[in-house]
């Protein structure tokens, strides 16, 4: 029994000292004042924003992996990493060797059949002359019918051949050209202008069509694709400003639109679904590379002459109360719900609940963790300035 009454004691004991020492601070509250600096409520410009929930990327907007057409072994490479390139320029070039030698035959039998239809096309001229001729001297008596009829059948003859090798040359033209056109598939092109920044071969590898060799990209424009809440999905839209921070350029800042909002929410993580935004980059200049990191702020609604005050001295109600601040009011602190209208991390609205001029104050630094308390005696430290 003795052993319980002392256990009692014990938890009693416990229980009193945060009470003590909540009732002895907000003595020491009431007696002493509390050093806070203030901010005027101040008419300014608050910005709703959807920001990137992690960081963003710096992508091109066109990139391509490149592999030759052909399987076959590298004979020559045109083009380095970091070099620009033009639509259609070589990159490189796989040795062909059975094709070239048959284009080499080729290109012989076309000639030949080339200088037949010269000689076909000379015979056909003659014998045009001859029936001609014939015709003529038909006509005034000075030859029989029949040597005519012979001169037309000459001139026929020569018609079959001139149709016979032109029809074999133009054959032997198409048979050099599809070769020409599989030889031209092992050079490997650049699809459009860009800058290589990839080139994984040497003369004398081995490579299939199966294998990327090169990476192309066009660094004219830039853009960020970077994921945002589900939630502000349904506010983004297509061409809305954008402010691009680079994480490897703090306190300066990029201009962008919206280009591109993925139809479709990320799923794989549950607890935090996301879509992407792709955004493109109106003034990337040359420091931006390829792969850096990015934050995006899209602008989703701006209003210009509201009162404003500063985001950090907002203190969010319990369950479904208002948020609040602290006003200095006769050298107290006092407690003051508002409704909030638009709000970013840097500036919140306030909607109604607060006046212009008020000053709304915060603990200054060097106090240690204090919080603040309703109707807390307080001493202002500095001039307060408006919201930016």
């Amino acid at each position: 029994m003795k052993k319980r009454r002392r256990s009692f004691a014990v938890i009693g004991f416990l229980l009193a000292v945060p009470v003590a020492l909540a009732v002895g601070f907000a003595a020491l509250q009431a007696g002493r004042p509390v050093r806070v600096a203030g901010e005027k409520v101040a008419r300014g410009a608050v910005e709703a924003l959807a920001t990137s929930v992690s960081a963003g990327t710096v992508r091109s907007i066109r990139a391509s992996d490149l592999a030759c057409e052909v399987p076959g072994i590298v004979a020559e490479v045109y083009a380095s990493e970091g070099k620009a390139v033009r639509a259609g320029a070589p990159i490189l070039r796989v040795s062909l060797r059975d094709l070239e030698a048959s284009l080499q035959v080729a290109l012989a039998d076309w000639e030949s059949v080339r200088r037949q239809v010269e000689s076909a096309k000379a015979r056909q001229r003659s014998t045009t002359r001859s029936r001609d001729r014939a015709a003529s001297l038909v006509k005034s008596g000075a030859i029989p019918t029949e040597r005519l009829d012979e001169a037309q059948d000459a001139l026929d003859l020569a018609d079959c051949e001139a149709a016979l090798s032109e029809s074999l040359a133009a054959k032997a033209a198409a048979g050099v050209r599809a070769l020409e056109v599989q030889i031209d598939r092992g050079i490997l092109r650049a699809p459009f202008e860009g800058v290589v920044t990839s080139m994984t071969v040497e003369p004398g590898e081995s490579i299939s069509p199966s294998r990327p060799v090169a990476r192309l990209e066009d660094l004219s424009v830039l853009e960020v694709r970077a994921p945002i809440d589900e939630v502000d999905v349904p506010s983004v839209r297509i061409g809305a400003p954008v402010r691009i921070s680079i994480d490897a350029f703090p306190g300066k800042s990029w201009s962008g639109k919206v280009s591109v909002l993925d139809p479709v929410v990320d799923m794989t993580k549950e607890t935090s679904r996301t879509a992407e935004v792709r955004v493109r980059l109106e003034n990337a200049g040359s420091g931006l590379r390829v792969g850096m990191s990015a934050q995006i702020e899209i602008l989703v609604e701006r209003r210009a002459g509201v009162l404003c005050i500063q985001s950090s001295l907002v203190r969010e109600g319990a369950g479904s109360e208002r948020p609040y601040v602290f006003v200095a009011r006769n050298g107290r602190a006092e407690k003051r719900s508002f409704e909030r209208g638009l709000s970013n991390w840097r500036v919140t609205e306030a909607f109604s609940g607060l006046s212009e001029g008020e000053v709304v104050v915060s603990p200054a630094g060097g106090q240690g963790d204090i919080v603040l308390q309703d109707g807390a005696r307080i001493r202002l430290e500095g001039t307060p300035e408006g919201a930016p």
